[in-house]
């Protein structure tokens, strides 16, 4: 249950962070050809590295393979969920 919490909480946090309008002005202030904008503005690279510190906030510890295991969960998660909405948001109702 923990771990589908984790994944569900990252994803929420990357889509949030990358996508969701009442970022705009922050991602719009730092260019996306550096490396923290291009970051800020993809699900993926976003869920993967706030799972890292997510998990670092829970576990209070780095286990580098738990770690990537998680990180990969929640960057997936975060970039399906992505997809999904932004699939239900083209659509025509």
């Amino acid at each position: 249950m923990l771990l589908l919490k984790f994944i569900l909480a990252n994803a929420g946090l990357a889509y949030l962070v990358t996508k969701a309008g009442i970022t705009e002005p922050l991602r719009d202030k730092i260019k996306e050809t550096s490396f923290i904008g291009k970051i800020l503005n993809c699900p993926l690279c976003f869920g993967w590295w706030s799972s890292w510190g997510i998990y670092y906030l829970v576990y209070r510890q780095i286990d580098p393979l738990e770690t990537s295991y998680y990180s990969f969960l929640g960057s997936i998660t975060a970039y399906i969920i992505y997809l999904i909405a932004a699939q239900l948001s083209s659509r025509k109702l």
